[in-house]
């Protein structure tokens, strides 16, 4: 029985090599468990940095944008403002004068100022209208609104009328002219007189 015991102990009993051996493992495997924890913590950081940064660009480009659009808005308000004034002189004399032929060709003349100064604001922002009559038609810069037969040996498809000035802005089209657009006339053949038979 002794024996047995004796047999048991040397394999139950480890050496203090093993020990040794079993315990630097462990905190070889706890020193490599904290530096990827610790890698892993700072890496973290860095991509919750990242994101708040890129989040902040996106705020500040939207904010800029926002601005830039306001500020091109009042820089073309601006330049507005003089005729927005013109036509209110135009109304306060118009309502100061008596009906007669004189009053209203002075009105008249003040509305007509008043066109020709929007037209040349309007030439400074390079907005420019887009010629029509007399032009082939142009789908890219006129809607054809009516068709009429071609008169004066015009081509087909030539633009005859203005319905509504279009404008264009460098490339952009701003609004399309409204046109009525010549057509082929129609050549009616007169009916052949049918001849009766009598029974």
């Amino acid at each position: 029985m002794a024996n047995q015991e004796a047999d048991l102990q040397p394999e139950e009993a480890a050496s203090p090599e093993t020990v040794e051996e079993t315990t630097a493992n462990t905190a070889v495997g706890t020193e490599e468990v904290d530096e990827v924890s610790t890698e892993l913590a700072r890496v973290k950081d860095q991509l919750l940095r990242k994101a708040a940064e890129h989040e902040n660009y996106r705020r500040r480009i939207s904010r800029q944008r926002e601005e830039w659009s306001s500020r091109a808005r009042a820089q073309v308000v601006r330049q507005l403002l003089p005729i927005l004034d013109d036509l209110d002189l135009t109304i306060q004399a118009a309502d100061q004068s008596q009906p007669d032929a004189a009053a209203l060709a002075s009105l008249k003349s003040g509305v007509s100022l008043v066109h020709r100064n929007f037209g040349e604001t309007l030439g400074k922002l390079g907005v420019k209208p887009i010629d029509a009559i007399g032009e082939l038609f142009d789908e890219n810069l006129h809607e054809a609104v009516m068709q009429a037969p071609a008169v004066d040996d015009a081509a087909a498809d030539t633009v005859l009328h203005e319905v509504k000035r279009g404008y264009v802005l460098g490339e952009i089209v701003l609004r399309h002219s409204q046109v009525i657009v010549s057509v082929e006339p129609v050549e009616t053949v007169p009916d052949d007189p049918v001849e009766e038979t009598l029974p």
